[in-house]
């Protein structure tokens, strides 16, 4: 997962550099967000708790 998220991040940042339709300034506040930005994987306590699942999901 790790290896993807850090995929992702650097096509995010291909994408930004190589559009003709943002400024250099843009560019460059997007570069700065996405360096900023934090990878976080989790999930919530009960998620291994297959009734508990069921019915968060049941509706």
């Amino acid at each position: 997962a790790e290896t993807m998220a850090a995929n992702m991040k650097k096509s995010l940042e291909n994408l930004i550099e190589h559009s003709n339709w943002l400024t250099s300034l843009a560019k460059k506040s997007l570069r700065a967000k996405l360096r900023a930005m934090k990878t976080l994987f989790g999930f919530p306590d009960w998620y291994d708790q297959k009734n508990l699942i069921e019915a968060y999901y049941k509706d």
